[in-house]
């Protein structure tokens, strides 16, 4: 069937469990299966809740619900359910909230984080200048026990409220209470619970009588344990009439049946007693019938009991009528339980349409998470934005990085080109520094070089004046008749420039070549003399440079008459020479 779904509704009461999966559409309920089950439940608290969580788990392991969703009731007994008044100074619901609160945390026995608690406004018809609601709350741990066992058999839980609402909103679905104030006594094992149908207003009473009351009774009665006494109570059970009637024939379930009307009797007095607090403090109407319900309900003669007591029309609740029955159910099994049906049909009205009450039993903790979970998606959503914004930041920074680099390599690549000028200013610095002081060198070179020359003219005009070499001739003859200068050269070195057959032929000793740096002038030349021999030249020489020069020189000299004997004139000595004089080094 198109939308269809299955939700999964479970009453859990004082000593049983009610499960019913239900498919859901848009138009009709429909019940697909119903289970029951009773379990034993000790007066200890904590062992209770153990064989209920058991029991609990059991029913889902051992039936094959198909629904994920379930929707919860827990009973009543379980549950602390006042009725408070407040101010009607507001209509803004987180006022009114805060004014409840204020109310619960002196009406609650425990600290509101040890509970879940939820509150519900009942409509005024009056214009009061007071707020009636209904306060409900149970402890956390029942509630935490029951979504854990829940969870494991892999049920989510939708919604946790108690069995007395739950059977309300059932009432109210069937029109129980649309035209006049109707009751409805859930008899239960361990609790009775009575429920005030007064159009949109409500009251709620729980009740410490019941089916347990009972058998504790007949237990006591006969001297025997709680199981005996419970067996006896289903075998022989009823409710006995009053007045004059006919006793049954077994002395037991005589006994037991006055047992039954005793405390049936102690029942109708708190219902008595709960229709006045309810007409005196909530203003109520008279009731004007009352349905049964719950499993101590079904006792023979209890509706008469309840008729003679009231005076009222007393008939079971029938909370069928707003629902279909699938064809697989078993209807005869079902008429049997159908007093039980009444909350797990009222729990599926939730997931069809609104209730007229809608508690939510949820603890603070649980709370929290379901805030957390709602808020994940926002959450979500400003993580990626600012996940965005920081992946627009990064782009932008690279972008700025970018432009960045792109201004710092142009930076740089002036820099490489200041510098390259920079290295060329430099280069241009130094070849300037070393042109200039290579003019300077040049220019000194230049000069010594005009210098020398002239230096060279003077020393030739020197070697013609008789006062310089008089001495130097040994006689009156002066060297200007003997000295015949040839050349005069300016180098970086020494020329020794003899020819290479003249200086294999010439006597005497010619000094040896020495490498010199610097600036030199070379005069070259022959000495002519009739008297004197070449030894005489050399030392002739010897003294010329000496006396003009006063410096440091090179003399390369040699006779060269052997050479030249056939051309030479007789009587003739001559002399070639070679003196370096350095002018710079």
């Amino acid at each position: 069937m198109a939308g269809q779904e299955r939700i999964l509704c479970i009453d859990i009461g004082a000593d049983s469990i009610k499960m019913s999966e239900f498919s859901c559409t848009s138009e009709n309920i429909e019940m697909e299966s119903f289970v029951y089950s009773e379990y034993t439940n000790d007066s200890d608290e904590a062992t209770a809740q153990e064989a209920m969580i058991y029991a609990l788990k059991e029913m889902l392991a051992n039936n094959d619900f198909k629904a994920k969703k379930a929707f919860v009731a827990i009973t009543g007994q379980d549950a602390l359910i006042p009725f408070i008044k407040i101010p009607a100074m507001t209509t803004d619901p987180e006022k009114i909230r805060e004014l409840v609160t204020y109310e619960a945390e002196s009406r609650i026995p425990y600290p509101l984080n040890e509970v879940a608690w939820d509150y519900q406004l009942i409509e005024d018809q009056d214009g009061s200048d007071e707020i009636d609601a209904m306060l409900v709350s149970v402890k956390n741990d029942e509630v935490l026990a029951i979504r854990d066992a829940l969870a494991e058999a892999g049920k989510k839980i939708v919604s946790i409220e108690v069995s007395p609402t739950a059977l309300y909103n059932s009432a109210r679905a069937n029109g129980i209470g649309d035209s006049q104030c109707e009751m409805i006594l859930n008899i239960g094992g361990k609790s009775s619970t009575l429920i005030f149908v007064d159009g949109p207003r409500f009251f709620i009473r729980t009740i410490p009588v019941a089916g347990n009351t009972i058998t504790q009774q007949i237990a006591k009665e006969f001297n025997m344990s709680f199981a005996d006494a419970d067996e006896i109570k289903r075998r022989h059970g009823f409710v006995a009439l009053g007045g004059a009637y006919e006793e049954p024939e077994s002395d037991v379930a005589a006994t037991v049946s006055k047992i039954i009307r005793n405390v049936m009797t102690r029942l109708h007095g708190e219902i008595n007693r709960s229709i006045n607090v309810y007409r005196a403090s909530q203003h109520g109407r008279k009731p004007e019938k009352m349905y049964l319900a719950g499993g101590s309900s079904v006792m023979a003669f209890t509706p008469r009991f309840f008729v003679e007591k009231l005076r009222i029309p007393v008939d079971y609740f029938n909370a069928f009528q707003v629902i279909n029955l699938s064809p697989d159910m078993n209807q005869e099994m079902l008429q049997e339980q159908a007093h039980l049906c009444g909350e797990t049909i009222g729990l599926a009205m939730r997931s069809f349409r609104s209730t007229p009450v809608e508690i939510a039993l949820v603890p603070e903790s649980v709370k929290q998470q379901a805030r957390m979970r709602q808020k994940l998606p926002y959450i979500y959503a400003s993580a990626a934005v600012v996940l965005v914004y920081l992946l627009i930041s990064l782009w932008s920074l690279g972008q700025q990085v970018d432009e960045l680099q792109i201004k710092e390599n142009r930076m740089n690549q002036k820099l490489s080109e200041k510098q390259v000028v920079k290295r060329s200013v430099e280069a241009a610095k130094r070849s300037q520094k070393a042109s200039a002081v290579k003019h300077s060198y040049i220019t000194d070179q230049l000069l010594q070089k005009r210098n020398s020359f002239l230096t060279a003219l003077d020393v030739i005009q020197k070697g013609y004046v008789k006062e310089y070499f008089a001495e130097a001739a040994g006689n009156n003859q002066t060297l200007n008749e003997q000295l015949w200068f040839t050349n005069v050269v300016y180098s970086n070195k020494p020329e020794f420039s003899l020819k290479e057959k003249e200086k294999r032929s010439i006597r005497g000793e010619k000094k040896s070549e020495e490498k010199a740096s610097g600036t030199w002038l070379s005069f070259k030349g022959y000495i002519v003399s009739g008297k004197t021999g070449a030894g005489e030249h050399s030392t002739m020489l010897g003294k010329f440079v000496e006396g003009v020069l006063n410096k440091e020189y090179r003399l390369d000299s040699g006779t060269m008459n052997d050479y030249y004997k056939n051309d030479v004139v007789p009587g003739i000595n001559l002399s070639a020479f070679t003196i370096c004089w350095p002018v710079a080094k």
